[in-house]
């Protein structure tokens, strides 16, 4: 489960700058194609499933279970 501890040394700057980037690409794809077709949906899945792959990473403490991290990202790398 997500540790307390870690949810201080969550750059907040940053999450907010990468959803303002994503708000700006979705509403340029949205308007290049004149309206919601099939790539901004495409796009819409990617940064909710990019979203979620984050906020599973962040639940780890690498600290004291970094082997274990590792072996799990390699697998996810073989994996896609």
């Amino acid at each position: 489960m997500f540790e307390r501890r870690l949810y201080h040394h969550i750059d907040w700057l940053l999450m907010a700058a990468v959803a303002t980037i994503c708000a700006i690409g979705l509403a340029m794809i949205y308007s290049t194609t004149g309206g919601a077709g099939h790539v901004y949906w495409t796009q819409v899945y990617a940064i909710g499933l990019g979203s979620i792959a984050m906020a599973t990473c962040l639940t780890f403490d690498t600290i004291r279970k970094g082997q274990a991290l590792v072996a799990a990202a390699l697998g996810f790398v073989l994996a896609l």
